[in-house]
């Protein structure tokens, strides 16, 4: 398998940030404390 890493543009915002507010969301949600707020809709424009 040969992987291949291209920087990230503005049209990767959407997935990004995707890749990001998930894992946060399952972490606050186990540690029971909403350290941020995390808006996908806003994130991704």
């Amino acid at each position: 398998m040969i992987a291949n890493i291209h920087p990230a543009g503005p049209a990767d915002a959407h997935d990004i940030s995707v890749l990001v507010g998930e894992p946060l969301h399952e972490i606050m949600n186990a540690a029971g404390v909403q350290s941020f707020h995390f808006n996908l809709d806003a994130a991704a424009s």
